[in-house]
């Protein structure tokens, strides 16, 4: 499991402590449990694929490479932006959205979110 992968899987967390800090969600036993079993999960997930890694598999021990920190650093800190923006994209949809569905298109407002982000990546993609 990459280090990617695990910092996205704790953006319930991101999600959890900004929609208690924006007063959105109250905090409960039962809310703290699902975070924790989500965060045990991964890292299960995570010291699995550790402990039973293949030695002999070219991709995950090649001693003849080095692994160049800079860029593992750079994938890590981009994940982490991506998770915090991901809940604070949530939050927001939570925050703006009313409570009657009935007042608005969801459908349309996830359009519309596409169509904003696809213009606005646009310049980095291409």
């Amino acid at each position: 499991v990459s280090s990617a992968t695990v910092i996205i899987s704790f953006q319930s967390v991101i999600v959890y402590i900004m929609a208690i800090t924006l007063k959105l969600e109250s905090s409960s036993g039962m809310k703290c449990l699902g975070v924790f079993f989500g965060i045990l999960g991964t890292t299960l997930t995570a010291i699995h694929d550790e402990v039973n890694a293949d030695e002999s598999d070219p991709e995950c021990y090649d001693e003849d490479s080095i692994i160049d920190i800079a860029t593992t650093t750079k994938g890590d800190v981009l994940a982490t932006i991506a998770a915090i923006l991901y809940a604070s994209y949530a939050i927001q949809v939570r925050l703006y959205c009313p409570e009657n569905e009935n007042l608005y298109s969801l459908q349309l407002l996830l359009g519309y979110i596409g169509l904003v982000s696809m213009v606005a990546a646009a310049p980095l993609v291409i």
